[in-house]
């Protein structure tokens, strides 16, 4: 039974990341047939942008979750807000300056260099619709970012 479960555990792991290891399988809120499992997503920007994230399992959009990585391998600075007025509010606070006591901030990444942070604690952004706002900024003239990151679902739509 044991050799089973654990030839099950591998093929989950390859099928689902491939690093050994995976989430617990337990209900996420708001479904009672949806397990937790960790889902990857990537932005694209180039010089400042903004934009919108959804975070989904299938169909369903998630509208809390575990952030638990991020990675970019270009230096860039990321940040994710709950709301679109949070982010056009603090889209000119400047590098270095900290972001306590912004509304809306769910986190404020500087990669530097070519980097993947592990967040502990992890990054909780948490709505109502589970679309999320971000700022992205190239620290380097015309280069291109792609900021990716893993999170664990919590509640979905």
């Amino acid at each position: 039974m044991i050799g089973a479960i654990n030839a099950i555990a591998t093929q989950l792991n390859k099928l689902f990341g491939g690093n050994g290891w995976l989430a617990p399988a337990v209900p996420v809120s708001g479904s009672t047939n949806t397990t937790q499992v960790r889902q990857n997503t990537t932005v694209n920007f180039t010089g400042s942008q903004t934009g919108t994230i959804t975070l989904a399992v299938g169909e369903k959009n998630v509208l809390t979750a575990n952030i638990i990585s991020s990675e970019c391998p270009t230096p860039c600075r990321f940040r994710l807000y709950t709301d679109s007025v949070s982010m056009v509010n603090d889209q000119n606070r400047a590098l270095g300056i900290s972001g306590y006591g912004v509304n809306g901030l769910i986190a404020d990444w500087d990669f530097a260099s070519s980097a993947q942070l592990n967040l502990n604690p992890a990054a909780t952004p948490s709505n109502n619709s589970g679309t999320f706002y971000f700022y992205g900024q190239s620290t380097v003239a015309n280069t291109s970012c792609a900021v990716s990151f893993t999170y664990l679902p919590l509640e979905l739509e």
